[in-house]
């Protein structure tokens, strides 16, 4: 074909939300004109990511994805040219057994007849009716079926490919999804892990810190326990010295008197 076909894809809004279409374009090389093509069967629905090919005037679309689902069918469509229009809208007619009847009026046609006839002619006719039963006698249809199934199979063996190579792309998807899942968990067990640790630490130190705090508490008690007995005795012993100063004073003073008779 001398024309581009385009089915499908997807557009970004000023939100940047995807939207797929279900949209069919044509452009004309020869008219340099975008138009919209006539066809036969159901349009796919909007889709993105297919494969579409185009085998004797039919459309085939295959896979895709849109923002709902993905899509493993195949969708086939009979492309109309505008030559073929009539015709082609004959033949749906009738296998809905439905008839076109036109109410114009169509001049009758008288038909061109010769009737000179010479030897030549009849030879000639003669010889083309037997060239051409000799024609369609040994007319083989092998090779032209033989093109049809190499084409058909070379379809096939397209979608076929474009198949597995979706297989191994969602393969793949699923692969990196496991990998970033283990990740994930392996990310999840080392926080888990560092969280553990970090609260033995937090245990030992608050116990270490408190049986340190226990023993210097101790400390401090028998400290203060002896200093209040020094502090006891320091004063007993003042309390002593004191009493023995008195009975000194006392002492003295009745020597003196004593002393003072004796003058």
């Amino acid at each position: 074909m001398e024309d581009i076909y385009l089915f499908g894809g997807k557009t970004t809004n000023e939100d940047g939300m995807l939207t797929s279409s279900k949209e069919i374009h044509k452009l004309s090389i020869s008219k340099m004109k975008w138009k919209v093509p006539l066809y036969v069967g159901i349009p796919p629905a909007r889709r993105h990511g297919h494969t579409a090919f185009i085998l004797h005037s039919h459309l085939y679309v295959f896979g895709g994805k849109n923002e709902e689902q993905e899509f493993n069918d195949l969708k086939v469509m009979k492309l109309i040219n505008p030559s073929e229009r009539q015709p082609v809208m004959k033949e749906i007619l009738s296998e809905f057994g439905l008839q076109v009847v036109s109410h114009s009026f169509t001049p009758t046609k008288v038909p061109n007849v010769r009737y000179e006839l010479s030897e030549s002619d009849l030879f000639n006719q003669s010889r083309n009716t037997a060239a051409y039963a000799q024609v369609f006698v040994h007319r083989d249809f092998s090779a032209v079926r033989d093109q049809a199934m190499k084409t058909i199979q070379t379809a096939f063996t397209l979608l076929d490919q474009e198949f597995q190579k979706v297989v191994r792309e969602k393969s793949e998807v699923s692969q990196a999804a496991a990998a970033l899942q283990r990740e994930k968990e392996a990310h999840e067990a080392y926080r888990q892990q560092q969280q553990q640790e970090l609260r033995e630490m937090l245990d030992r130190h608050r116990s270490q810190n408190e049986a340190w705090l226990r023993a210097r508490a101790e400390e401090n008690d028998q400290e203060r326990k002896e200093l209040c007995r020094l502090r006891e005795e320091l004063s007993h012993e003042q309390e002593r010295l004191k009493e023995e100063h008195e009975s000194i004073q006392k002492r003295s003073e009745h020597l003196l008197s004593i002393m003072q008779q004796f003058r």
